[in-house]
């Protein structure tokens, strides 16, 4: 289970929720990629210590994918979608 506000809320929106664990910048790149290939894919970030620590890194993956993100109130300051 994600989170119990985004399971519960994911089926009312049309969408599916995935998790993508990762541990460092190459399974981020992977990750994100990865999303690329669904239609309407799309980016959440959770607020926690790895996503805050690698935001730059999320973000510029995102950008490149061309894959809109969300995330804590730094991500748009660093090219994100919103927050």
């Amino acid at each position: 289970m994600l989170n119990r506000g985004i399971d519960a809320a994911a089926p009312s929106l049309g969408v599916t929720v995935a998790l993508a664990p990762v541990h460092d910048d190459a399974e981020i790149e992977e990750a994100i990629a990865s999303q690329e290939r669904e239609p309407g894919g799309g980016l959440i970030t959770l607020p926690n210590a790895f996503n805050i620590a690698h935001r730059d890194v999320i973000v510029a993956a995102a950008t490149r994918h061309r894959l809109p993100l969300i995330g804590d109130s730094e991500f748009p300051r660093s090219g994100a979608l919103m927050s």
